[in-house]
């Protein structure tokens, strides 16, 4: 494939789509580089990556994700879709570049690509019916990064990105002295077991519970395939509330074991904690946190750590941190109209 944005000339630099699942431990070699030169303690596996990618539920990587090459080693990647998210109809980006790559043009020349494709996407939507067609519908440039990726918001910044949500990670840096919190009157925690139906279904209310959350969009089926076949699901891990017959509330959580393994940790990381409206006020939550953390402990982990949304309105940032966890990073979201944008040079 050619890219036309100003692709630098580096020698044996080529573009080519994603060749499945056989590229995989490429991708995720330069995501690790890029982490550990930026001093981020994660790390993804090949098995992560492909699992991702296979259930990619708003894009096709065959068509839509850019791999950079030279001299066949995977140098560069970026990734692209597009999303309902309510307050607006994103057009989705996020690239990677290896360090050993880097300040040569090929993070700007990825980006002003995906970006092109998108732009031509989402005129093709505005001219037929849908949502993305409807009057005052407002249509955006999308894209994301933890903080700590200097070059990468120094970037978006230059091509007229602005930050639009902020979003924490927190850590409780102890599992000991956990509080001492009462199920709410009437409500019942359980695990869910393997039932997969069961599972779905708390997958559903989960994604009930968030649509009244800034950004949020439905969750498909390809959505929650990705979730039960992520490498490190559990379901014995997860926290389901029941209020008779009826689903209050679910916490899910995933352990990283071999993120664990190289950064000399034994954490367990909470994915979504979510309590239904009808439900919410009543203690649930907390309930919930509580009794994930205590099973976390009773396997020998020893933290636990989240994301949040800093403007969350259900109050999940005041709960963490009455529970103990601290900030750390931020990643911030950010956007850029698409009716508001200068044509691409």
């Amino acid at each position: 494939m050619v890219i036309d944005e100003g692709a630098p000339g580096i020698p044996g630099l080529r573009f080519r789509t994603y060749g499945g699942a056989a590229d995989a431990a490429g991708l995720a070699a330069v995501m690790n580089a890029e982490a550990t030169a930026d001093g981020i303690d994660e790390y993804l596996t090949p098995e992560e990556v492909a699992a991702d990618l296979e259930h990619a539920a708003a894009e096709d990587p065959a068509h839509t994700l850019v791999i950079a090459e030279i001299d066949d080693r995977i140098v560069a990647y970026a990734r692209r879709a597009w999303r309902d998210r309510g307050v607006f109809v994103a057009y989705e980006h996020v690239g990677h570049v290896h360090p050993d790559v880097r300040r040569r043009g090929l993070g700007r020349a990825l980006l002003r690509h995906q970006a092109a494709a998108l732009k031509d996407l989402a005129a093709g939507h505005a001219a037929r019916a849908g949502r993305a067609a409807e009057p005052g519908i407002e249509r955006v440039l999308f894209s994301w990064t933890d903080t700590r990726h200097a070059g990468a918001v120094a970037l978006l910044g230059s091509e007229g990105y602005a930050p639009v949500r902020w979003y924490l990670d927190l850590e409780r840096p102890s599992l000991e002295d956990l509080p001492a919190v009462a199920t709410p009157t009437g409500i019942e925690i359980r695990t869910p077991g393997a039932d997969e139906a069961l599972l779905r279904a708390a997958l559903a209310a989960e994604d009930e519970a968030f649509r009244d959350h800034w950004g949020h969009h439905a969750m498909t089926d390809e959505d929650a395939d990705l979730v039960l076949a992520e490498p490190g699901h559990d379901p014995s891990l997860w926290r389901i509330a029941w209020d008779g017959d009826a689903i209050a509330g679910v916490v899910r959580a995933v352990v990283y074991a071999e993120e664990n393994a190289r950064f000399g940790r034994r954490r367990v990381w909470i994915d979504h904690l979510s309590v239904r409206r009808p439900w919410r006020g009543r203690g649930i939550a907390r309930a919930l946190m509580v009794e994930l953390m205590a099973e976390a402990r009773a396997r020998g982990l020893t933290t636990a750590a989240l994301g949040v949304d800093t403007d969350n309105t259900t109050g999940a940032l005041r709960l963490y941190e009455q529970l103990g966890f601290v900030r750390g990073s931020v990643v911030m979201a950010c956007i850029k109209p698409i009716a508001a944008s200068e044509p691409l040079p």
